[in-house]
């Protein structure tokens, strides 16, 4: 359309779909004819049929011939697309005239629904190989693709019957299968891979093989969980809802937003059995947290020894009559490789023939060739 101007009087909506599992909509409309100049509507509470009488005017320039319409369920934190549609201004004569219609909205906005997030969510964790829940992925945990997990297909109308379930990446050009997390002990600069290159010297589609004309046949990070078991012996598990509890772990409360992943509230940004839940589940046993404390633990829980002035631990971290520091620290570091050697993993909670998506690294030195002859 030419120059001018162009009102639009909202008069009403009736029949919106519900998007709260509580009540009924708390129902706004944005307009726009370029995204960058929005405007919006006062917010109707609980109604799927609001009416708000509201009018607005917007300077037309050349080649604004769209009028976007987009309607929102209110919410505390964000809000949920209701639908969405688009209104041709061509329909609209010029000199004045006024034109009254009803739009539909056919479409909802954004990557699935308040709905399917309810209901088709899956869990996505960080597990080892005994079966804990080490890192609980969230919207801004990073893919050995570089994207984040908000990046990847979070959202399902129908949750997918194959297994594994299958988190793809949607950013334009990315070949990423599924979501795999990439372990990062300094938690902000992208580690570097066991071959000592970094992540963005390697592929980005499984099993991420090193660019460098190296050994290396996949990305794995030289990193050890608080679990203490190496980043390359976990797995990324994703999961729905049923399957997690039978597994005993803990799913939370529903919510509506995009990309949580396995969070379910604060308490879930905790590593490992520090995390705790109101229900207990996914908490070790207790014969495992009344065990007498020993050399293998964590330097912060063997000062608890001292609490128990008899026990062995205790005993073992005083040094004895004519005992070298050197002798004192090699004793403890004997102690605790006998611990170490008498460990016995514990049964797998997982198929014994699920293998991990990355590679490992071939440390067999290359063959090479000698040309010449001794002098």
């Amino acid at each position: 359309m030419s120059h001018g101007s162009l009102q639009v009087t909202v008069v009403e909506a009736r029949n919106l779909k519900d998007q709260d599992t509580l009540g009924q909509n708390d129902a706004y409309i944005e307009l726009y004819l370029d995204k960058d100049y929005k405007q919006r509507t006062t917010t109707i509470k609980d109604t799927n049929s609001p009416k708000w009488n509201e009018t607005f005017t917007f300077n037309l320039q050349k080649g604004d011939d769209t009028l976007h319409i987009d309607v929102y369920d209110d919410d505390a934190v964000g809000k949920d697309s209701i639908g969405s549609a688009k209104f041709s201004l061509k329909k609209i004569q010029q000199g004045g005239a006024q034109s009254e219609e009803w739009v539909k909205l056919p479409a909802h906005l954004g990557f699935g629904s308040h709905g399917e997030r309810l209901h088709n969510r899956v869990f996505v964790s960080w597990v080892n190989p005994q079966g804990m829940d080490c890192i609980l992925i969230g919207p801004q945990h990073k893919c050995l693709c570089r994207h984040k997990f908000a990046e990847h297909k979070t959202d399902f109308a129908q949750i997918p019957t194959e297994r594994p379930i299958l988190i793809s990446c949607r950013q334009q050009g990315c070949r990423c299968v599924s979501f795999e997390y990439v372990a990062n002990a300094s938690g902000t600069s992208d580690p570097n891979c066991r071959c000592k290159h970094s992540l963005d010297n390697h592929a980005t589609k499984p099993p991420y093989k090193c660019q460098k004309n190296c050994n290396c046949t996949g990305f794995s990070a030289p990193f050890t969980c608080t679990c203490g078991e190496s980043a390359n012996k976990h797995i990324t598990l994703v999961e729905t809802k049923e399957e997690r509890e039978e597994r005993g772990h803990p799913t939370g409360y529903a919510t509506p937003y995009q990309a949580m992943g396995g969070l379910t509230g604060f308490s879930s940004l905790a590593e490992g059995y520090l995390r705790l839940d109101p229900s207990g589940r996914g908490r070790p046993d207790d014969d495992f947290l009344n065990q007498p404390i020993t050399a293998m633990d964590h330097p912060i829980l063997r000062v608890h020894a001292s609490h128990e002035p008899d026990s062995a631990e205790a005993q073992s971290q005083l040094r004895r009559t004519g005992e070298s520091e050197m002798d004192y620290y090699e004793r403890r570091y004997q102690e605790r490789q006998r611990l170490s050697r008498g460990i016995r993993a514990p049964s797998n909670p997982y198929d014994d023939d699920a293998k991990l998506t990355t590679g490992t690294r071939n440390d067999k030195p290359q063959s090479r060739r000698i040309i010449g002859s001794k002098k």
